[in-house]
């Protein structure tokens, strides 16, 4: 009897192995890896951390895996999920799901990363075998983004959809399940998964996905472990995934080149903030080459862009890096008068300052989309027009691929570094010389043996 695509997907996640995996999808998982030490060091700082890490050290239960920056033990599931909110909490971590079709926006990093660690640190796997499990749940969740044609626009959130069952692959491998048990852990998933894309309009909880996609994934594969059964097909199925999530899927191409090419994050991000910033961002970059302005030397700022969730007011007086996250007027502001958009860009004195409310009075949108019809990320266009006061006129545009995208235009090696920097200071939690050691060790993962001799060097 042929299989359903979830008994393929569980065989496969049962079957694979390292030395099957293609090199260039090795070199982008480390330097994915990379990349989340600074910015889960910056993450501690998020808002609403450090009373989800007073929750989990309350709740205590068995001393599997580290809550970074901060250094307790405690569950797998729950050091996965504060680790997957603190890496997600300055939305500076990797994106993009990478599909046959486009690139999607969609977070599958602040998932799997997170979920991949605390699993490799209780279970002391090597680092060729934290890659494996990491990556086939990066390719899950990349093909099920795809397949659901994930759109930001639209009601589910997909971090807290298809990442929940490619954090489900991550824990079945790396805790050594069958098949069979795999396919459970999925069916179990599915009745985990949800999420609301309402969470990005200012809410704390836009990290959640992420977060409780880490802590489900991990948990269905240890109640499958134990004996607990599932779905048959959970997500072809009569009322499963694609039925539940997509409303104008396609699940045609989800088993296409299944274990011979791997998707995962396309996009080390160069700014904090949502990727529908970014295009604006980089027209902006396009227009000032490296200057920064003063306010009062602006007359005004046009910019023209695609249509966003990022598009609406910037509620001038808050505090809450919420706000200024999922915000267009607020980063582009803060570009232009600070030349960078990181984690301390959301620093209360910056958001209340009157340079961001003057420049913020002067900003004008109008939609702007000359790609109309292209799919996924494939359809950023942006232009920016700075007018000054002395009459000159500054202009940037850019259209299809922006910074950051690894394969068509990376960011440049000394803005990784400096990214990483940046970040490992703002943290505060851990030195930043045992960080840079956990930096540098990243990108030769594969040679580690146990990966606890890594976790151990994200801790105070």
């Amino acid at each position: 009897m042929q299989m359903n695509p979830s008994e393929q997907f569980a065989a496969h996640v049962a079957e694979a192995r390292y030395e099957d995996l293609p090199d260039p999808i090795v070199a982008r998982a480390k330097e994915r890896l990379a990349d989340s030490v600074g910015v889960m060091s910056a993450g501690a700082r998020g808002v609403g951390i450090p009373g989800m890490v007073d929750m989990a050290k309350a709740w205590g239960g068995a001393e599997q895996a580290s809550i970074f920056n901060y250094g307790d033990k405690v569950p797998a599931r729950v050091a996965a999920f504060v680790n997957s909110l603190q890496l997600r909490s300055f939305d500076f971590e990797a994106i993009d799901a990478e599909g046959f079709l486009t690139r999607w926006p969609a977070h599958v990093t602040s998932t799997t990363v997170p979920a991949t660690l605390a699993l490799a640190e209780w279970k002391a796997m090597s680092g060729k075998d934290f890659l494996l499990a990491m990556l086939l749940g990066d390719d899950m969740a990349c093909r099920l983004t795809e397949a659901t044609r994930f759109d930001p626009l639209g009601c589910f959130d997909g971090n807290g959809t298809a990442n929940c069952l490619g954090a489900a692959a991550i824990a079945s491998k790396a805790l050594g399940l069958g098949a069979e048990q795999t396919l459970a852990a999925f069916g179990i998933a599915l009745n985990m998964a949800g999420g609301t894309m309402q969470n990005t309009q200012g809410f704390w909880t836009f990290k959640l996905g992420n977060a409780l996609s880490a802590y489900h994934g991990i948990f269905a594969a240890e109640m499958a472990l134990n004996g607990f059964k599932g779905l048959d097909d959970p997500i072809t199925g009569p009322k499963c995934f694609m039925d539940m999530f997509a409303k104008s899927g396609d699940a045609s191409e989800l088993l296409k080149e299944l274990g011979e090419r791997y998707f995962s994050d396309a996009v080390v991000k160069p700014w904090a903030c949502c990727r529908g910033n970014h295009v604006v961002l980089d027209a902006a970059r396009e227009c000032l080459y490296g200057r920064t302005l003063d306010a009062k030397e602006v007359r005004k700022v046009r910019f023209g862009a695609t249509k966003s969730l990022t598009n609406g007011e910037f509620p001038f007086g808050s505090t809450c890096e919420c706000d200024g996250l999922f915000n267009r007027r607020f980063t582009l502001s803060t570009y232009i008068l600070t030349g960078q958009v990181v984690a301390a860009s959301y620093a209360p004195e910056w958001m209340t300052s009157p340079e961001l409310k003057d420049i913020l009075d002067k900003l004008e949108f109008y939609e702007w989309n000359p790609l109309a019809g292209a799919k996924g990320s494939g359809g950023f266009a942006a232009c920016v027009d700075i007018e000054l006061e002395d009459g000159e006129t500054l202009h940037g545009e850019v259209k299809g691929d922006i910074l950051g995208d690894v394969e068509r235009k990376p960011l440049p090696k000394e803005e990784f570094e400096a990214k990483f920097e940046t970040n490992a200071a703002f943290g505060g939690k851990v030195d930043v010389g045992r960080l840079r050691e956990a930096y540098d060790m990243a990108w030769n993962i594969e040679q580690v043996d146990d990966m606890s001799t890594f976790t151990k060097l994200l801790l105070p």
